[in-house]
C-alpha cells in the first residue's frame, strides 16, 4: 500500500544551508548544501507549503539550552530547573529569551555544586579544629561562625561562603596554624636552651 505524505511546512537554516520538510510536526525529508538552497527556492513558489526561516538566534538559543542542561546535570542542579524557570515566569526553557538564557548559563557557570561546597566546608572545619575552634550540631556553630566572621579570617559565616571563599579561608587558616606551630617550636627551643 502506497500512501502519500502531505508536506505542510519546510524549515530552512541559511547559516548551515539545511532544509527539512515536515508533515505536521514530524520531519520527513532533509537536504543539505546547494540542493537545500535550490529546493528552498522551489518551496517559495508553492503556496501550500509554509516556509520557515530559522535564524541564527534560534540556533544560538538551542545551544544555550543544551549548555544550561549540561551544566545543571554536571553540578547536580537539575532539581532547580523549575525554580529557575519560575523566576522568568515560563514553564519550558524554550520559552526563555536569548538574554535570559545567556544570564542563566552565566550564573550556572559560576554556581558551586553542593558536593564542592560540602567538601570545602569540611576542609575549613578541619583547620579550625587544628586551631582549637570547635563546632558541632549538639554545641551549635556559634564558636565557628564567630571566629569566621572576623574580618581578617573570612568576614562571613561558614554556610554563606562560596567555594572560592572557602579556598581563601582555608589558606588563611593554614597560615595561622603554621605561624602558631612555628611560635611553639621556637618557645620549646628556647626552653631547652635555658
Amino acid at each position: 500500500m502506497n500512501t502519500k505524505i502531505k508536506i505542510t511546512k519546510a524549515v530552512y537554516e541559511p547559516l548551515s544551508n539545511r532544509l527539512v520538510f515536515y508533515a505536521g510536526e514530524k520531519p520527513q525529508l532533509g537536504f543539505v548544501g546547494n540542493i537545500a538552497h535550490s529546493k528552498m527556492m522551489q518551496v517559495l513558489s508553492n503556496p501550500e507549503i509554509e516556509l520557515i526561516f530559522k535564524d541564527s538566534e534560534d540556533m544560538e538559543n538551542a545551544k544555550l539550552i543544551k549548555q544550561m542542561h549540561a551544566i545543571m546535570a554536571a553540578k547536580g542542579l537539575m532539581d532547580m530547573k523549575p525554580d529557575i524557570l519560575a523566576m522568568y515566569e515560563v514553564k519550558s526553557s524554550k520559552e526563555l529569551t536569548h538574554e535570559q538564557l545567556h544570564a542563566i548559563v552565566s550564573y550556572l557557570k559560576g554556581a558551586d555544586s553542593e558536593e564542592d561546597l560540602r567538601h570545602n566546608r569540611s576542609v575549613v572545619l578541619y583547620w579550625l579544629g587544628k586551631l582549637g575552634v570547635k563546632g558541632s550540631k549538639q554545641d551549635g556553630w556559634d564558636d565557628v561562625n564567630n571566629y569566621l566572621q572576623q574580618p581578617r579570617i573570612a568576614g562571613k559565616v561558614l554556610y554563606q561562603m562560596s567555594v572560592k571563599e572557602l579556598h581563601e579561608t582555608t589558606a588563611r587558616l593554614r597560615m595561622i596554624y603554621n605561624k602558631n606551630q612555628n611560635k611553639s617550636e621556637h618557645i620549646n627551643r628556647l626552653k631547652t636552651l635555658n
